[in-house]
């Protein structure tokens, strides 16, 4: 049809379709269901005037309107943003106008996904990306550079906090402090602002606010973030401010050992930062992405209305919605969201359900995703963005996600304009549009796939692996046949190759995953008790628990199970790698041994610099050989995991780790000991040394009672590699095994 322009809604011709932004006395019908759409970027379809009117309080809502008027009339939909593969329909000789005289809503104001990712040197952006998201109806993202795509803009462009960089020279107490000492911390993006500075806030307020007036910034939100890290290390006058009560604005004190005490630090910082800014410019808004400060709500009696907070759920278990995950610590995110809607309005969700580690899999998580955004709007959020990726061939970091995960995405889409869209119907209008003939098995595919995970009981991280997605949700659950055969069975149908090609990368990733994890061993994990007390269990008698048949050592049992955590391949078997646990009232010790046939008689024990053992080879060579074992003190709770890193490690000597999200460094656990033995002897087959952590229950903040501890570890020797038991990876908590803690011998 011509494109023209008209004055009002007469001179629309019959069989016209035309595109309206709000304009009085233009349509009375049209005008009702624009009240109603009121301060949202919704739509209405109306038939007036001989044509069809679609209409929107603003421009970009028009633009939903026209897609989301050719989805439901002419059997199109936009699937994903690669070229060639972005838009399906059914071919029709004739299109018919079947849904007219409606409007449609959004639940959220904010609605986008935050795709990462690399383009021409241009990060989180990419045209085709952005396309496919607005043509599903989508408005917002989340980068820096302010750009005019068509429906979607950035819900903040950001102030490079590194530019402020600049205020050290004058005022280096505006910034936390190194743990050496030396100077403030400084970051390449971001910089370490020291949260308890009140002066700090006010003057970085002050220069958004010029920035803003002077034109530097040419937008009303402006993001400020604090770093992606969980450092948080403040001396001052001779004093850790980190380690002394913190008193918020409405005289409430607030104690370093208390969950909210980080959070309540910041978020004051920020209430002063956005205020300094308001009082500049009421209209101005600051947005913060809150990172680990959001996982506990802070202790402030109220947010300033201007401040838009993003909450990264990074935590969160997956496999469950928030309402419905019954654990301890599902219990307390979900009853985390609602104090934070009772404190703040201006919330943002930011998940991980849309990246990392799923170019193997088919995520069948969108009742999941339904299930919480019913939840945000049950709570007032001012929208979703959850993390993804760009989807261009170019983009390095894309790894077969989106051929994996095309249908998913897509109805991710639909779920943010509309939470109560039935899923069954959207998903066999995605399969008969994208597969044709071959749509019958692909929708089993979806549906085996979709049983494992409902089946399956595994922990979904934003760092969960194919061991969990494809042994345990598929494997385990005996679906690997079925899987592979309804996705043979679809290529042997797809009557065209476009269609064969939206089939054949999901096949063959599918059966590489298969083939790899099938290789998965399962071992049980037990620890034998033993009274003998600790200086005994870790003399050198003992631990030459190979050549004393009388060794408490030999009470327990050996774990063998040790595997590459890419290729699920044994570790060596010349390694003859084993681990033992036991475990007393007040400790459980794990030890693990190695065989070494260059290990050359060490005279002694000698120890460099940092307090690491030192061990050589025949060649010269310091020995590297060392497990990360990660443990927690009680199965039903993993939000705080261990990591004790010990053995022989050159230049390093012991580490130790807490995860609550990202990994921290940590001081000695107050009762840790650890000991070790190396057994030098004439037959290099019997050369072998034996390292063990003593972790006290004390430390993992349980007792030995009540303890349910949960393992995992990763064992690296610079002679044969690394791997992780059961090819298990690094600091993955939904990988981890409970312990059975054994009185007598089983």
């Amino acid at each position: 049809m011509p494109v023209r322009f008209f004055n009002d809604a007469k001179e629309i011709a019959g069989k016209a379709i035309a595109l309206v932004e709000k304009k009085d006395n233009f349509s009375s019908k049209a005008e009702e269901f624009l009240k109603k759409l009121d301060g949202t970027d919704g739509f209405c379809v109306v038939r007036d005037g001989g044509g069809i009117i679609i209409s929107s309080p603003v421009s970009a809502g028009v633009y939903f309107g026209a897609h989301g008027f050719l989805e439901e009339n002419a059997d199109i939909i936009w699937s994903r943003g690669r070229k060639g593969f972005d838009c399906l329909f059914s071919e029709q000789k004739e299109i018919f106008v079947r849904k007219v005289d409606y409007f449609e809503k959004p639940c959220f104001s904010v609605r986008g996904w935050h795709a990462c990712g690399c383009i021409d040197g241009v990060s989180h952006y990419d045209p085709d990306t952005v396309l496919f998201h607005s043509r599903n109806k989508l408005n917002t993202k989340f980068e820096g550079i302010d750009r005019s795509d068509i429906g979607v803009r950035p819900l903040s462009v950001g102030i490079e906090q590194n530019n402020l960089d600049c205020l050290v020279k004058e005022h280096p107490e505006y910034f936390m402090t190194a743990v050496n000492g030396v100077g403030p911390r400084l970051a390449a993006y971001e910089s370490f602002f020291n949260w308890y500075n009140l002066d700090a806030a006010r003057e970085i307020g002050k220069r958004i606010a010029a920035a803003r007036k002077a034109g530097d910034i040419s937008y009303d939100t402006v993001r400020f973030i604090m770093p992606d890290s969980s450092y948080f290390y403040v001396e001052q006058d001779g004093k850790l401010l980190h380690e002394l009560p913190f008193v918020t604005s409405n005289g409430e004190t607030v104690y370093p050992d208390d969950p909210a005490y980080k959070s309540t630090v910041y978020f004051t910082f920020m209430n002063e930062l956005t205020r300094t800014v308001a009082d500049e410019i009421p209209s101005m808004k600051i947005c913060t992405f809150a990172y680990i400060y959001s996982e506990i709500c802070p202790k402030i009696e109220k947010l300033h209305e201007n401040l838009i907070v993003m909450i990264a759920s990074i935590e969160a278990d997956m496999h469950y919605a928030y309402a419905e995950n019954d654990s301890e610590s599902g219990r307390a995110h979900y009853e985390n969201l609602c104090r934070w809607s009772k404190l703040c309005k201006n919330l943002v969700a930011y998940d991980y359900t849309g990246t990392l580690n799923i170019g193997a899999y088919s995520r069948p998580i969108a009742r999941v995703v339904q299930s919480n955004y019913r939840l945000y709007r049950k709570l007032g959020f001012l929208g979703v963005i959850p993390e993804a990726l760009i989807d261009n061939p170019l983009n390095a970091e894309s790894r077969n996600v989106y051929e994996m995960n095309e249908l998913y995405f897509w109805l991710v889409c639909r779920l943010m304009w509309n939470p109560d869209i039935d899923l069954n119907a959207a998903t066999d209008k995605f399969c008969r549009l994208a597969y044709g003939k071959a749509a019958t098995y692909m929708r089993k595919y979806y549906e085996a796939i979709q049983k494992g995970w409902d089946n399956g009981k595994g922990l979904v991280r934003y760092s969960t692996g194919g061991d969990v997605y494809i042994r345990q949700l598929i494997i385990d659950e005996n679906l690997h046949g079925d899987v592979l055969k309804n996705l043979s069975l679809a290529l042997g149908c797809a009557e065209s190759e476009t269609r064969r090609a939206r089939i054949v990368p999901i096949y063959e990733t599918m059966q590489k995953a298969i083939a790899v994890y099938l290789k998965c061993k399962s071992e049980d994990i037990t620890a034998m008790y033993c009274g003998a007390g600790k200086e005994t269990i870790l003399s050198d008698e003992q631990l030459d628990y190979k050549n004393n048949p009388d060794s408490v050592w030999n009470s327990a049992k050996s774990l063998r199970v040790l595997q590459n955590y890419d290729t699920m391949e044994d570790y060596p078997s010349e390694a003859d790698f084993e681990a033992k646990i036991l475990w007393d009232e007040k400790y459980i010790y794990f030890g693990f041994g190695v065989r070494d046939d260059a290990l050359v008689d060490p005279h002694g024990k000698n120890y460099d610099s940092t307090g690491a053992r030192i061990a050589y080879r025949e060649n010269g060579e310091k020995i590297q050989s060392y497990v990360e074992t990660y443990i927690c003190g009680d199965e039903n709770n993993r939000s705080v995991v261990y990591g004790y890193i010990t053995g022989l490690f050159p230049d390093r000597g012991d580490n130790f780790w807490v995860n609550t999200g990202s990994p921290s460094a940590i001081d000695k656990p107050p009762h840790y000991r650890g000991a070790d033995f190396i057994h030098y002897d004439e037959n290099p087959l019997k050369r072998y040394y034996f390292s063990v952590q003593a972790i006290a229950f004390e430390d993992l903040d349980t007792v030995c009672a009540n303890a349910v501890p949960c393992l995992s570890f990763v064992y690296f020797n610079d002679r044969y590699g690394r791997a992780g038991w059961k090819g298990n990876g690094l600091w993955s908590k939904e990988k981890m095994q409970r312990i059975a803690m054994l009185r007598t011998k089983s």
